[in-house]
C-alpha cells in the first residue's frame, strides 16, 4: 500500500512537472 502511494506520488508528480514544461512551451512561442 506504501509502494502503490509513492508510485502514484511520483506519477502525479511527473506529470505535473511534464505541464510545466507544456506551459513553459506554450508561454515562449
Amino acid at each position: 500500500m506504501k509502494q502503490l502511494g509513492n508510485r502514484l506520488r511520483s506519477l502525479r508528480e511527473s506529470i505535473g512537472l511534464s505541464q510545466a514544461k507544456f506551459a513553459d512551451v506554450i508561454g515562449s512561442t
